[in-house]
C-alpha cells in the first residue's frame, strides 16, 4: 500500500512539474481509423480500436529541450520530426486530470536541433477503448463496429495537446484535419467541410475548424446516411423519416434565431447527428441526438427540448473569458433558459409559465432539502457569479446553473415584456464580448429600477417572496 501511494505522489510530482510546457498555435492533423495493416511496438494487432495519425503543429514561443506534450494514456508517441530530422523523445505515463482514464502519455524532447524552430511533426498510434473510470457515455472511444467517438482535451486526447502549467483549455487555429476511414463511414468534426473522397475501399474527409478551443476538438464516424438541406445536414443510421423530422425541426429553430434572437445571422453549416446512448453533445456546429431521442423525436418534447438545449449552444453565444464571473452564466445557464424560449416560440403546446411553475417548485426543494431528483447531493449553492469554470461539472444540470438561470432569465422577460425582451435578446447575442459591466448595463438600459433586484439575482443565493412565480 505505501509502494502504491508513493507511486501516485511521484506521479503527481512529474505531472505537476511540466517543465517548459508550452501553448500551441496551428494544427494540421491526418489520423486514420481501422488501418488494415495497423501495427503497435512491432506486433501485428487487431484493428477494431486501432488508430494511427500525424499532427503538424506550431508552437507560440517555439521549441526547445523538455518541451513537454500530452497524448490518451492508450496511445504511443512513434517519432517527433523538426527540419525534417528526428529528435529524441521520452514518453511517460502520468496522472492527468484532462483525460477520462485520469492518465496521460507525457513526452519530452530531447537534444533538439537548432533552436528558434516553432514546428514540429509528431507520428503516433494505439487504441482507444471505451471508458470505465470516469464516465458512463459511450463518447469516448474508437470501435470499428460501432464507429468512433472522442472529444479532445478534457476527455479523450486524440490529438497531442500542448498547454501552458496550470492552464485548461485555449483556443488554437486548426488549419485542417484529415479523416481517413474504410468506406461505409461518414465522418463530422465541428467547422468546415472541405471535402469528402470515396474510393473502392477507403472514405476520406478533410475538415476546416479554423480558431477554435482544443475542448471542442471532436471528431465523430459511423456508417451514416445524410438528409441535408438549406445549410443543414442530418447523419443517421437508418430511420430516414425521423432524420426528416430533425431537418424540419431544425430548419426552424434555425430561422427563429435569425428572425428573432440574432441582430446578424450565423451562417455556418449545422451537422445534427445521431449518437448513442448519453450521447447528446454540442460543440461548434455540431450537435449530436442519442438514438433514443432520435427515435422518438416527433412524439417527444424532450427530444425537441433537448435538440433546441443543443442547438443554441453554438447559434445562440457571446464571447466570454473564462476568468469571467459571466463563464458558467453564458456557458451554460444562456442554453438552458432559450431551450425554453425558443420552444415557446415554434411550438403550439409548449407554455413556459407552466415549465416555470414545475422548475420554481423542485428549485425550492432543492434549496430545502440539498439533494437533487435522484436524492444525491447537490454541490453547496453558490451565487450564479460565483461559480468559477472549473466548477461547471459539478453546477451543470444543477440547481444553480439550471434552475435559477431560468427563473432570472423568466423574471427578466416578464418584466421586460415581449417586444422589449426580443429587443434586448436582439442586442444581447450582437455583443462582440461580454463581461459583468456590459451585461448589467445593458439590462439596465431596458429596466432601470431593477438594480436591486439584478444584484439579488446574480450576487447572493436568496429567493425572496416577492420574486415567486406561485403566489
Amino acid at each position: 500500500m505505501m509502494k502504491l501511494q508513493f507511486l501516485i505522489i511521484m506521479a503527481v510530482i512529474l505531472f505537476q512539474g511540466s517543465v517548459n510546457a508550452q501553448k500551441a498555435t496551428n494544427y494540421t492533423i491526418d489520423v486514420e481509423f481501422f488501418p488494415d495493416d495497423a501495427q503497435m511496438f512491432g506486433v501485428d494487432v487487431s484493428p477494431v480500436h486501432f488508430m494511427r495519425g500525424s499532427a503538424i503543429i506550431s508552437l507560440a514561443d517555439g521549441i526547445s529541450e523538455n518541451t513537454e506534450f500530452f497524448l490518451h494514456g492508450e496511445l504511443r508517441v512513434d517519432s517527433v520530426l523538426m527540419n525534417g530530422l528526428r529528435v529524441e523523445h521520452i514518453s511517460e505515463k502520468a496522472l492527468y486530470n484532462f483525460n477520462y482514464s485520469g492518465l496521460a502519455v507525457k513526452t519530452g524532447l530531447k537534444d533538439v536541433p537548432g533552436p528558434g524552430s516553432k514546428k514540429i511533426q509528431i507520428f503516433y498510434s494505439g487504441f482507444m477503448h471505451p471508458s470505465k473510470a470516469r464516465s458512463i457515455s459511450d463518447y469516448m472511444h474508437i470501435d470499428k463496429n460501432k464507429g468512433v467517438f472522442l472529444r479532445s482535451f478534457g476527455y479523450s486526447l486524440w490529438f497531442p495537446v500542448f498547454l501552458e502549467d496550470g492552464e485548461q483549455r485555449h483556443s488554437a487555429t486548426f488549419d485542417m484535419i484529415t479523416v481517413n476511414l474504410p468506406r461505409g463511414f461518414k465522418s463530422v468534426i465541428a467547422g468546415e467541410l472541405i471535402s469528402e473522397t470515396e474510393t473502392d475501399t477507403h472514405y476520406i474527409s478533410e475538415w476546416k475548424p479554423g480558431l477554435v478551443d482544443i475542448f471542442e476538438v471532436q471528431c465523430t464516424a459511423r456508417k451514416y446516411e445524410v438528409l441535408e438541406k438549406n445549410g443543414i445536414s442530418v447523419y443517421y443510421l437508418g430511420n430516414k423519416e425521423q432524420a426528416g423530422n430533425i431537418l424540419d425541426f431544425s430548419m426552424k429553430l434555425k430561422k427563429f434565431c435569425y428572425d428573432k434572437l440574432r441582430a446578424y445571422a450565423d451562417n455556418r453549416h449545422l451537422f445534427v447527428m445521431e449518437m448513442p446512448p448519453f450521447g447528446d453533445i454540442s460543440s461548434g456546429n455540431v450537435i449530436g441526438l442519442q438514438t433514443a431521442r432520435f427515435d422518438n423525436f416527433d412524439k417527444s418534447m424532450s427530444s425537441m427540448a433537448t435538440i433546441t438545449h443543443e442547438f443554441v449552444h453554438p447559434y445562440l453565444s457571446v464571447p466570454v473569458s473564462a476568468d469571467s464571473p459571466m463563464y458558467t452564466l453564458v456557458l451554460e445557464g444562456f442554453p438552458s433558459f432559450f431551450q425554453v424560449y425558443v420552444l415557446a416560440g415554434i411550438t403550439d403546446d409548449y407554455l413556459p409559465e407552466s415549465e416555470m411553475l414545475r422548475v420554481e417548485e423542485n428549485y425550492l426543494e432543492k434549496k430545502r432539502t440539498g439533494l437533487n431528483r435522484r436524492g444525491r447531493q447537490l454541490p453547496e449553492e453558490k451565487p450564479v457569479y460565483e461559480i468559477t469554470a472549473d466548477e461547471i461539472g459539478g453546477y451543470k444540470d444543477n440547481f444553480v446553473l439550471s434552475d435559477r438561470v431560468w427563473l432570472f432569465m423568466f423574471d427578466l422577460w416578464q418584466q421586460m415584456g415581449d417586444s422589449e425582451f426580443e429587443k434586448f435578446v436582439k442586442e444581447l447575442f450582437s455583443l462582440e464580448s461580454i463581461d459583468t459591466r456590459i451585461f448589467e448595463e445593458l439590462i439596465l438600459d431596458y429596466l432601470p429600477a431593477y438594480k436591486d433586484r439584478l444584484d439579488t439575482w446574480l450576487k447572493t443565493s436568496d429567493y425572496p417572496e416577492e420574486f415567486r412565480l406561485a403566489k
